[in-house]
């Protein structure tokens, strides 16, 4: 079964990235790890808060239930 080339691209990445938290100071890995966490939160409150008024509906029609 072939891989697709995206696959192999986040498993090289991924490969990466264990190597170097793994031969760096904890300092920089935690470092790291904030940035990311903080990069995705923000693309999600990006997503999330243009949708909020069809979000609140839903929420709202699924307790009315």
């Amino acid at each position: 079964r072939k891989k697709k080339p995206p696959i192999r691209l986040y498993i090289l990445a991924y490969a990466v990235f264990v190597f170097i938290g793994a031969i760096s100071a904890p300092k920089w890995t935690w470092l790291a790890a904030d940035l990311a966490l903080g990069i995705m939160t923000v693309i999600n409150l990006a997503v999330i808060i243009p949708q909020s008024t069809e979000i609140k509906k839903e929420t709202d029609a699924f307790f009315k239930k």
